[in-house]
């Protein structure tokens, strides 16, 4: 699963890849617009869904660089932004 922290400003499309996100990142600000691209309230959404992704992995229904086969079967985006988490599947 690619990890990013990404704008939510109008009209900025800034996404940056990582490796983790930690509670450090709270209040960085966008290399484009100056915009916070991770609130507390955002990062406290988001701890408890990394949680949830462990156990999906064990449970084998996640891809981890130990089942690469599983990225074919279905792609998942999570995003949380303003108390609202957003999970999409393809």
């Amino acid at each position: 699963m690619e990890l990013f922290l990404q704008c939510d400003a109008d009209g900025c499309d800034h996404k940056e890849f990582v490796e983790t996100i930690t509670e450090d990142m709270i209040g960085k600000e966008c290399p484009k617009c100056g915009a916070n691209l991770l609130t507390e309230d955002d990062f406290k959404m988001f701890e408890p869904l990394m949680q949830t992704k462990k156990i999906l992995q064990e449970l084998g229904l996640v891809a981890d660089e130990n089942t690469p086969e599983l990225v074919e079967r279905c792609a998942i985006s999570v995003h949380c932004h303003k108390n609202t988490v957003t999970i999409k599947g393809e």
